[in-house]
């Protein structure tokens, strides 16, 4: 997935906000390579779970994004990008 279509994810889902820990607007950042997924062990440790990350600019947050359910968007065209 690349930083386009990561980034038109997070808008049509309105996830493009504030953030949660300091209030700043619009600073987030892609966490590593726009290729590269997070791995993170299952609750169970079974299994994987690919990740994308941002970071807030300001404080230093990092929230994570399930790869899967993104790729399920795309590959549905259930991505509705507002103007």
């Amino acid at each position: 997935m690349d930083a386009r279509e990561f980034s038109n994810f997070i808008i049509s889902r309105g996830a493009d906000r504030e953030c949660p820990a300091c209030g700043h607007n619009g600073q987030w950042a892609r966490v590593g390579a726009t290729d590269s997924d997070l791995k993170l062990s299952t609750p169970d440790g079974t299994g994987m779970i690919l990740a994308a990350g941002l970071v807030c600019q300001n404080c230093g947050l990092i929230r994570l994004h399930s790869v899967d359910v993104i790729r399920h968007a795309l590959v549905d065209g259930d991505i509705d990008v507002p103007e």
